[in-house]
Formats: structure tokens, C-alpha cells, sequence
């Protein structure tokens, strides 16, 4: 009986145009698979492109699992199985027997010949054993060597070996007659027989499968099996979508995308059946009113054979179709790597996730697919919606792959820019003299520890009577120098980069010996530094990136790191430029594949390091070869799905007058083009001039009541929420007060405070209790949490005049047993067991409510901060689960990792809560990236940007190309080095692009409206002077 095989075994194995570019050699597979398709399409035949074959021994075991590159099996010629290899020809040393000697290759040698022998072997001998036909197939194997001549290969002697097998040379590539040719006349067995027609479908039918018919050719194979991603179709009669209906509910129901561009209506009872592909955008269906009677229908599998020509007429006929996301999805990697310019609101995440489906179509396995993103939340968001996806799709198809898919998630690598960094870090570890279970630290005291130990030195040889003369203490040098160190290290600045600074020299002749101090210390920090690191093998967060510097050129040490991966990196405008490096050196030397998304526009993470400009960069430091080499291309979505047409009109001329000056990447191909109705509002877009903060107050009170109002009456499927977005978490915390006196709950959604929260402190109290229980202030702050809830009368605890032992066995009298024998349980436990033990014995969040009565007396609000604090400890759970290995973690390493969180991690946002009803959300612009509101109040615009007294500026890396890199700096607003004026104009003109893009994401957070709120008198540096500096009309007085 011939063996079944089902949809999955044919997208593993059969006629795949497109296999795992993850995998070695797959540009060289290519070019002879396309050949060969070519020469093939008209005989009857089946082909194969990395086809998979089980190898036995002679007694039967088990030898493992092989692909043959290209497999052919054709009715008159018989088997032939080519082994390709994209080899140069001076990367074989020599050829000795059946044994290719290799140099600089990803292996030192190899068989080609012999092992494609084998897996013919094998073939013949499966099917031998099922259909004893193997005496009547001819047979033959062939090394194709696409990137070799002819020519070559004779010039250094191989054509002479004895040894030397059939070659397919690159002039044979390049030839289908040739080709052809090579193919038909090598021979490993001729048989005299032929195959009869019987004979040949039941062969066919033992590889390929039952749905195999004898007169299908090759073409027509690769169309009925090969399951795309995705299927376009441009209709122009009802007659021609009868002609294809079958096809497109076939597709449908395989998984396949199905596009319909059509110039009349379908029938709504065919749309109705599909009514669930439809809501989960498997179907989408766009109608054009003009005729086009006819037409050619246009099938296009996977973006495939897209002319210009009819990219042009699409856009032209078909504009609420979103075809830059089409064309992102089914990016052909071929074409080299891509970089996707991502407005607000364009349904970015869509296209990333849909990427990866087209990869998986492809054959890519998900452990083959990386993805960066920059927060934790955008990580889980991110495996959130690829699972849901996968597990809708096998909904609506019962396709078994995707539900396994759906499975592998949380094994693929989606992480933050940092976790990547640290795993490539952990991997060559060795490269920089650490051990290879590399801890995390933050040497904030070590550092400081360090920069008095350089002072001492050098105030032995120098006097320290100048400075005190200066009027600094040796207290504030320390910080000085210790936040310029941060800034360097913050500027991904190696160790050898530092070292080299130009330091100029002090205008003033009286601070030369200040300026001595920076040069003699940041001369050798550094090397202080990494004994102490290399001691403890640890690294600083700071490191996980710029270290990476110190081999991200180096070829062999790069090449230690598994190759040809597929790299997906989302908010690429917020990468730094050691980032840049890294990325660069992952294609350059292990042939990663590049899919960046990003929008210059909303780079707004400068003072953690990040560089706007880093996303043009990247396609700088791809090298290049030769002219053909892949270099970066670009689409631009411009379909905006979130703001109002009305409200992105006039948001339009206030970006494009920031444009012409100079202080926004914008341009009229930057454009957001709305997708909504086209009516145009009076009142969608207001700036609110008032004369003070009492008025500003009133102001905003009476913007959030009439948002409220205005929100109430939409449907629930309506994002109905209003959002007061301001700069900074102290100007969040003063509105918060605003609306908790005037009785309006809010949500709080600040930026970095996740490991400042109270969910976070107590979780750090319980851990400093049970990892010290003998210590009075561990254990009193333990006990006090919402974990055991006790109330501790200090009164009570004078009699014993600070004695630890004392205070810590009157505690443990009064309270028996209920702290110490969770203690007890860490003997045999582990600690998060013991935790979970915890929350569950004492009913922690079932009580959290009463804890937090004397928090506030508003319900309303202590309901939003109870929901607020079980979020954040979900939130911490999932990390900590992430991070360690929850039944071996220990709690002296999860105590480490929680306290250098809390003092180092700024960048981790607490999740938001969802509750029923309206919202009022106070954010932070930060926290408000990737979110949005069907109203947005701006207040706050008269904050001046942050300019402070002592500052300290690097210069650029690109503007250093050739010299060293200059530095400036300015001590209490009074004394600078003579790079200071020079470097503080660029400096400036920086924060204000910087300010700039800052409010650009604010107020692209808007659906329906944006309120401002403008002081009357204006102040320079400030967002209000920025609104101003365009002339703006929409301003009314506040009342």
C-alpha cells in the first residue's frame, strides 16, 4: 500500500522554491535550483530542493537525518542527486581521495561526492524495498560549484585527479542546454529498461505522495503543492472569480493569505461563508468602481513578479489597500536586506508578525528566527500576538503546523537589544578573559572606589591645594568624573576608545590641573575596572553592548557564533552605535539576514546612549564586496490606521514646518495618509494659551471633564480612553494630585518605575527578610509588607537601644513561627516555592485590598492602585521566571539581580492595567510609545529643557573619523575646556531635535483629538517655543 503524507510533509520536502535560508550554502542552492527548474519545466518530472533522506547502516540503525541539496527524478533520466557547494576556488586547499580540504570555510573539510552517494544509497535502497524497481532507474550524483570555472578548476590541477568527480562548473549554470547536457550524459548506473507508465506512478506516488498525476509537470507541480504564504489576485469579472474560487477557498484553507483587488462586488453570501477569515484578515477584499471588462486576471503567490507597472495601477485603482505592507511581509531576502521606515500608527507590529509567517512558509524554522526588541513588554507583547495568531490560523484551517508553531513561541528568541547582547557575551566570554557563567552587576561603588584611588595617586605628585584653591571637594570630583565615566559608557565607548580621547585644554590656566585629573585618571580606569570584573566575572549592564566592540570586527571570534540566522530588530531608531556594530559584523561574517523596522521620527531614547542617526548607519558598515553584493532597500508605510484624516491634515503643517527647519527627518514622503472619513473638524486640534499654573490647572480639569463627556457615549469596541502626556514622572506626579483633588481616578503609566514600585519594594523586603532574618530591619520590613501584614509600634522596640539580636528575638516571640518557617522551608524548598507558599498561606492578594485602606481614602483610586500593585508582581513573576531557573535559582542570586535592578534598571515600564468604564491615563512620553488614546492633553510646555550647570559632551563618532574624538566639558556653568563652545552648539541643536521628536510622539498618540496647553508668555528652550516657532493658528485663550 503506498504511504500517505499530509500538507506539513509537503511543505518539509517537496518542490520547495524557497528552503531554509538559515541554513549553509543557500545562495549557491539557489542559482542551481533556478537553472534547473528552467531546463526541467517541460519533461515530466519531480524536483526537489533540500530534500530529506534517512540514513541506515548496513545492519539498519539509524544513522541520522540528511538533505539532499537538489533531488531529480526524472522519467527518462532516472535519479540524480547534486550536491552543491558555495565554494571559492581558493578556499580548497587540496582534494585528497573522496576528501575536499577546505580554508576559510565554516568547516575544515569535507566529502561532497561521497555523501551524496550515500544519500542516493539510501533513496535507492527505500525504494527498492517498497517497489523493487531500483535495477530499472539510471542513477548519477553531481558536485555543483556555482561561484567556480572551468577554468579554475583546471588551473590548479584537480581535472587530473583520479579522484575528480562530474562537476557542474559555473559556465554550466549559466547554460540550460549545458546543463542540461552534463546532466543527461554522466551516468552512475544506465539502466536498458524503462519504466512503465504503471511503473513510474508508483514511484512518483512512494516519494511525492497519492495526489501525484503522471502528467503534471514540474511548473505545474510547484504551483499545486508548494503552500504559499500568501495569493493576490486582480479580477476584473464575476467570471473570473468562479474561474479561481476553487483555488482561493483551497488556499484559504491551508493557511494561505488571499488577497481580492477586484472591479466589481462579490457576492456577499461567498463573503459571509469566509466572514472568520475576513475578522481575522486571512480574506481581504478591496473593490474598485471603476470597470475593467476585459482584463487579464493577475495571480501573484507571495509578491512575486510585482513590475512597477502594476504596482503603479494597484496604488492608482486599489489606494485603501496597504500595498508597503504587502510587499514588507513578503520581502524576498534575495534582494538583499530591508529596512522598513515605520510611521506612527502604520501597523508596524502586523507586518513583523506576518514576516514571520512568510518565513515559516518558507521553510525557516522559528529557533532560526531573531527578534530584537527594546522593552521587556514590547518582548511578551510581541510572543503574545505571534501565538495568538498561529492559534487563530489553526482555528480557522485545523493545519496541525501552527498549533506546533504556535507551541515552539516561547522557545524562539524574542528579547531586548541587552539580553541579545549578553547571550553573544556569555558565548564568547573566553574572547575577554571571563568565565562563562557571567554575572550581571553594576559597579557604582567600585567605580567611585576606583576614581579616589586615581585621585590619591595623582594628588602624591600633584598639589591638591589647587583644587580646594577652585573651591571643589574631593566628594565632588568624585561625582564629576564618575558622571562623565557614566556618559562614556552610556556613548558605548570601549576601553582602548576612552583611553584615546582628545581632552584639548582648559580655557583657564588655573583648571589645567582639573583637566590633568581627567586625562590621568580615564587613562587607566578602565584597566582598574576590569581586574575587578574579571575577578567577580561580571560585567555592567553598560558592557553588555560596548564590549561587544572589542570583537564585533574580528572575524574568527565572530565566526564562533551559530551563522545564517534571520534577524527581525523592531525600534531600530533607538539602537546605539555599538548596537550598529554588532548588527553589522552578524552579516558581514555569519551571513544574518536583515529585516529592520524603524521611524527616525520617534527616536527619543538619546540619553540612554541612542543614536537617531544609527538607522541610516547600519547600511554603511554592510560590506560589500562587489557592486551586486545585497545592500539595504527601503518602504515606507505611510497608511496611517490610527489619527483622524482631519487631525493628521493639521498635524501635517506642523511637522512639515519642523521639517524645513531643520529640526524633524521630514518630508512629504514622511506623510501619515489617514484611512478613515475624510471630514474635516473645527475643534479636533486646539492650543490653549493660559497665563499661569492656577489657570493651567482649571485648564486641564475642564479638557479631562468635556474628553469624559465626549468618550462616554462610544461603543465598547471604541478605545474611549483620555491621556495627559507630559515629560517628565515629577510632572505626572503633580497632575495626579490635580485630578485626585478634583475626584478624577487616574491610571499611572510613567516611564522606568517599574523597579521603583511597590509591588517591587516589598518583593525586595521579603527577600531581605528570608535571606536575613536575624537582622531587625530586614525582618521588621518584611513582616510590615502586604505579604504578612503586620503593624510593628516602633514604641515598643526603644527599650532594646538598636540591639539587632535583641529586636529580632522579641519579634520572633511575639509572632511565633510565622516568618521563621518559611525560613526553614528554604532548607529543603526553592525559593520561589517557597514565595508561591507565601502568597497563598496568607492570602497576600485577597488582603491587598484592606492594605491599602490607609493608602486612601478614595475608593476609586484604591481600586486602580490595588489592580496596579497584583500587575506589577505578575509582571515580576514572568521576569523572574524568564531570567532563572525557578527550581535551582537560589536566593542569593535572586537577591542580587532584584537589588541591582532597582538601582540600575530606568528603563522597565510598569504594565498597564485594563479596567472596565473610562480612563484617564497620565503618562510619560516614553511610556506612551506604541499606545493610543482617543484624546490626548499636552500640559506642562513651559518645562525648560534639561541644561545643567556641569556638563560634558563627546563628539560624535562619524565626525572623528580620522582624529581622535574630542571632549567637552563645563564645570558649575563657570569654567570648560576649549572644545566645550564648539561642542555645546551641536549639543543644543541635538536637544532641541531631540525635543522635537519628543513631542512628535506625543501628539501622534491621538485618534480623534489634541488638546495643548500653551503658556501665554512664552520661554525659550521650552516644547511651548517649539509649537510657537511655527506660527501656529489654532490657539484660543483658556477661560
Amino acid at each position: 500500500m503506498t504511504p500517505k503524507y499530509n500538507q506539513q510533509d509537503y511543505l518539509r520536502a517537496i518542490l520547495n522554491p524557497n528552503p531554509m535560508r538559515g541554513k549553509s550554502g543557500w545562495y549557491a542552492e539557489e542559482i542551481t535550483w533556478e537553472v534547473l527548474k528552467r531546463t526541467f519545466k517541460n519533461r515530466v518530472c519531480l524536483a526537489y530542493w533540500s530534500f530529506p533522506i534517512f540514513l541506515k547502516s548496513c545492519s539498519g540503525n539509524f544513522l541520522g537525518r540528511r538533505e539532499a541539496d537538489i533531488l531529480l527524478i526524472d522519467k527518462q533520466l532516472g535519479i540524480t542527486v547534486i550536491e552543491v557547494k558555495g565554494i571559492r576556488i581558493n578556499q580548497i586547499r587540496k582534494i585528497q581521495g573522496h576528501k575536499w580540504l577546505y580554508e576559510d570555510f565554516y568547516r575544515e573539510e569535507g566529502n561532497p561526492y561521497q555523501q551524496a552517494e550515500n544519500q542516493l544509497d539510501s533513496l535507492l535502497g527505500f525504494i527498492n524495498k517498497k517497489k523493487g524497481l531500483s535495477d530499472k532507474i539510471s542513477r548519477r550524483v553531481l558536485i555543483a560549484l556555482p561561484y567556480i570555472t572551468r577554468a579554475e578548476w583546471k588551473e590548479r590541477g584537480f581535472d587530473s585527479l583520479p579522484s575528480s568527480p562530474p562537476i557542474l562548473f559555473k559556465e554550466d549554470l549559466a547554460d540550460e542546454r549545458a546543463f542540461f547536457n552534463k546532466i543527461s550524459s554522466t551516468y552512475l548506473y544506465r539502466t536498458t529498461a524503462q519504466l512503465d507508465e504503471n511503473e513510474w506512478r508508483s514511484l512518483t506516488q512512494l516519494i511525492h505522495g497519492e495526489g501525484f498525476s503522471e502528467n503534471y509537470k514540474l511548473g505545474e507541480l510547484e504551483m499545486k503543492y508548494a503552500i504559499p504564504f500568501s495569493k493576490l489576485y486582480i479580477l476584473s469579472s464575476e467570471e473570473q472569480f468562479w474561474e479561481e474560487e476553487k483555488s482561493i477557498c483551497q488556499a484559504l484553507d491551508l493557511g494561505t493569505k488571499v488577497i481580492l483587488l477586484t472591479y466589481f462586488s462579490l457576492p456577499q453570501n461567498w463573503l459571509e461563508k469566509y466572514r472568520l477569515f475576513r475578522n481575522k484578515n486571512q480574506l481581504l477584499s478591496y473593490e474598485c468602481q471603476k470597470t475593467e471588462e476585459g482584463q487579464e486576471k493577475v495571480s501573484i503567490q507571495d509578491g512575486e513578479n510585482l513590475f512597477r507597472e502594476l504596482e503603479e495601477k494597484i496604488l492608482k485603482d486599489f489606494p485603501s489597500f496597504n500595498l508597503g505592507q504587502y510587499k514588507a511581509a513578503s520581502w524576498n531576502q534575495m534582494m538583499g536586506p530591508l529596512k522598513l521606515g515605520a510611521g506612527a500608527g502604520v501597523g508596524k507590529t502586523r507586518v513583523i508578525i506576518e514576516r514571520i509567517l512568510f518565513l515559516l512558509a518558507k521553510g525557516v524554522s522559528l529557533k532560526d528566527i531573531i527578534m530584537i526588541t527594546f522593552t521587556n513588554n514590547s518582548t511578551n507583547e510581541m510572543k503574545e500576538r505571534l501565538q495568538e495568531k498561529l492559534i487563530s490560523l489553526f482555528k480557522l484551517t485545523s493545519q496541525a503546523k501552527y498549533i506546533n508553531w504556535a507551541e515552539d513561541v516561547n522557545g524562539m528568541q524574542i528579547s531586548t537589544i541587552h539580553s541579545f547582547a549578553k547571550n553573544i557575551l556569555v558565548e564568547l566570554s573566553h574572547e575577554l578573559g571571563y568565565g562563562r557563567n557571567v554575572k550581571l552587576r553594576s559597579f557604582t561603588k567600585e567605580k567611585k572606589d576606583i576614581i579616589e584611588q586615581l585621585a590619591n595617586e595623582y594628588f602624591e605628585l600633584n598639589p591638591v591645594s589647587k583644587i580646594i584653591r577652585l573651591g571643589f571637594t574631593h566628594y565632588e570630583l568624585t561625582n564629576i568624573i564618575y558622571s562623565f565615566w557614566d556618559v562614556m559608557e552610556k556613548r558605548g565607548l570601549t576601553k582602548n576608545e576612552i583611553k584615546e580621547l582628545d581632552w584639548g585644554k582648559a580655557e583657564s590656566y588655573r583648571y589645567g590641573i582639573i583637566q590633568d585629573l581627567f586625562r590621568y585618571v580615564f587613562l587607566r580606569c578602565e584597566n582598574c575596572l576590569d581586574i575587578e570584573k574579571k575577578r567577580e566575572n561580571a560585567v555592567s549592564i553598560g558592557d553588555l553592548v560596548r564590549k561587544l566592540k572589542e570583537f564585533s570586527q574580528n572575524k574568527d571570534k565572530m565566526k564562533q557564533l551559530p551563522s545564517k540566522k534571520f534577524l527581525l530588530i523592531d525600534e531600530a531608531q533607538d539602537i546605539d552605535n555599538p548596537t550598529v556594530e554588532m548588527i553589522a559584523s552578524l552579516a558581514n561574517y555569519l551571513d544574518y539576514q536583515l529585516f529592520v523596522v524603524g521611524d527616525v521620527k520617534q527616536s527619543i531614547y538619546r540619553f540612554r546612549g541612542s543614536d537617531y542617526k544609527s538607522f541610516d548607519l547600519l547600511d554603511a558598515k554592510i560590506k560589500r564586496e562587489k557592486e551586486e553584493n545585497p545592500i539595504f532597500r527601503n518602504i515606507t508605510l505611510h497608511q496611517n490606521y490610527r489619527t483622524s484624516i482631519s487631525l493628521l491634515n493639521k498635524l501635517d503643517r506642523l511637522f512639515a514646518d519642523w521639517g524645513r527647519k531643520g529640526w524633524l527627518p521630514y518630508s512629504e514622503e514622511d506623510r501619515l495618509v489617514g484611512v478613515g472619513s475624510p471630514l474635516e473638524k473645527d475643534d479636533d486640534l486646539q492650543f490653549i494659551e493660559v497665563k499661569n499654573s492656577e489657570q493651567e490647572k482649571a485648564e486641564v480639569l475642564k479638557a479631562i471633564t468635556e474628553s469624559l463627556a465626549i468618550t462616554k457615549g462610544l461603543a465598547n469596541d471604541k478605545n474611549g480612553k483620555v491621556a495627559l502626556i507630559v515629560r517628565t514622572n515629577a510632572q505626572a506626579e503633580t497632575i495626579r494630585k490635580w485630578c485626585e483633588a478634583a475626584n478624577i481616578p487616574t491610571l499611572q503609566n510613567l516611564h522606568g518605575t517599574f523597579y521603583t514600585s511597590d509591588a517591587v519594594r516589598d518583593f525586595k523586603y521579603l527577600l531581605d527578610g528570608l535571606l536575613y532574618p536575624n537582622e531587625a530591619k530586614y525582618l521588621i520590613n518584611a513582616l510590615q509588607t502586604p505579604y504578612f501584614r503586620y503593624n510593628i509600634p516602633y514604641q515598643a522596640l526603644l527599650q532594646f537601644s538598636g540591639d539587632d539580636r535583641k529586636i529580632s528575638e522579641f519579634i520572633h516571640r511575639k509572632i511565633g513561627d510565622d516568618f521563621i518557617r518559611y525560613v526553614e522551608l528554604l532548607k529543603t524548598l526553592p525559593i520561589m516555592a517557597v514565595i508561591q507558599k507565601i502568597i497563598s498561606e496568607k492570602g497576600m492578594l485577597r488582603q491587598l485590598s484592606d492594605f491599602y485602606k490607609r493608602q486612601t481614602e478614595k475608593k476609586s483610586q484604591k481600586k486602580l492602585d490595588v489592580e496596579q500593585y497584583k500587575k506589577n508582581l505578575f509582571h515580576l513573576m514572568n521576569i523572574i521566571q524568564q531570567q532563572f531557573d525557578t527550581m535551582n535559582g537560589t536566593l542569593f542570586a535572586l537577591h542580587e539581580w532584584l537589588t541591582l535592578q532597582i538601582r540600575t534598571n530606568r528603563s522597565e515600564n510598569e504594565p498597564m492595567i485594563e479596567l472596565p468604564g473610562q480612563k484617564v491615563e497620565v503618562a510619560t512620553v516614553h511610556s506612551s510609545k506604541g499606545l493610543e488614546y482617543h484624546t490626548v492633553i499636552i500640559p506642562k510646555t513651559d518645562h525648560p529643557f534639561e541644561r545643567e550647570s556641569t556638563a560634558f559632551h563627546i563628539e560624535e563618532e562619524i565626525e572623528a573619523a580620522k582624529e581622535k574624538r574630542k571632549v567637552g566639558w563645563c564645570l558649575k556653568g563657570r569654567e570648560s575646556n576649549n572644545y566645550y563652545s564648539q561642542l555645546s552648539v551641536i549639543e543644543r541643536d541635538e536637544i532641541i531635535k531631540e525635543e522635537v521628536r519628543l513631542l512628535y510622539v506625543s501628539m501622534t498618540r491621538s485618534k480623534e483629538r489634541l488638546l495643548v496647553i500653551l503658556p501665554e508668555q512664552d520661554k525659550r528652550d521650552t516644547w511651548s517655543s517649539l509649537i510657537k516657532a511655527t506660527g501656529i493658528k489654532e490657539v484660543r485663550n483658556g477661560r
